[in-house]
């Protein structure tokens, strides 16, 4: 009898293991790229650059009275570089239509900087969202709207915690695992690395084919690499490529 109880237990035992309340377990790993690691001196250089790259953009300031390291500092927004994730060349988002961030939480302001859902999707590393620790972290969802019959998505770009500075990224909580569902449905958990660097998930080419009906990709916090100092958790951006663009 204890050798079948025994048989029992571990049966239940790796059912669970694979299966959550029905749904099979699927994890994806991430491919990483190169590190954002910024000092409190470079993120003040950084953002004083793409505040004048912004009022260049909008003709607020003649970018030929710019002195020559600010011109080159710009240039080098331009090609990729910096904290901005995509800069005026051509991308997936030329055709794709992520038009609306949602979440069930952030944390309040604090003076003049923000954690609002938008942040995590605004191509800048040195914002953040941030959900509100009431009632803890985990469990915290954000949501992506996509338009019906947008170019399908294929690839999701995660750069993990609070990247503005070196200093913010240790003090502050990050993502471990987060459970993807598409459309409400759970489709699989992405863990993710402990680093300031991009990471990519690839997923099979998903669009809405209903012309009244969004893609939704819902990303839920299930786990999390502690913060030296906070509790808070905090995600720069998760950004987008697919196909059917070019």
């Amino acid at each position: 009898m204890k050798t079948a109880n025994k048989i029992i237990t571990t049966l239940l035992t790796t059912l669970i293991s694979v299966f959550s309340f029905g749904q099979t377990l699927k994890v994806i790993k991430p491919k990483i790229g190169t590190p954002n690691n910024y000092s409190k001196q470079e993120q003040i250089l950084w953002q004083t650059i793409i505040d004048k790259y912004e009022k260049v953009n909008s003709g607020d300031l003649n970018y030929e009275k710019l002195s020559s390291n600010e011109k080159t500092l710009i240039d080098s927004l331009e090609m990729g570089y910096g904290p901005m994730t995509e800069g005026p060349g051509c991308s997936w988002y030329c055709g794709g239509q992520m038009y609306k961030v949602s979440s069930n939480s952030y944390l309040k302001e604090q003076g003049n900087i923000n954690y609002k859902p938008n942040n995590i999707h605004d191509f800048d590393l040195f914002t953040a969202w941030i959900p509100d620790t009431t009632g803890g972290v985990i469990g915290k969802k954000i949501n992506f709207h996509f338009k019906p019959l947008s170019p399908r998505v294929n690839e999701i770009l995660i750069y993990n915690g609070y990247i503005k500075n070196s200093d913010l990224f240790k003090a502050n909580s990050r993502v471990k695992k987060f459970k993807l569902y598409i459309n409400n449905v759970y489709y699989a958990t992405l863990e993710l690395a402990d680093t300031t660097a991009q990471q990519s998930f690839k997923i099979p080419p998903t669009q809405s084919k209903d012309k009244k009906k969004d893609l939704i990709l819902t990303f839920e916090i299930i786990e999390i690499y502690k913060g030296e100092k906070y509790i808070d958790v905090a995600v720069s951006e998760i950004n987008f490529s697919g196909i059917d663009v070019h």
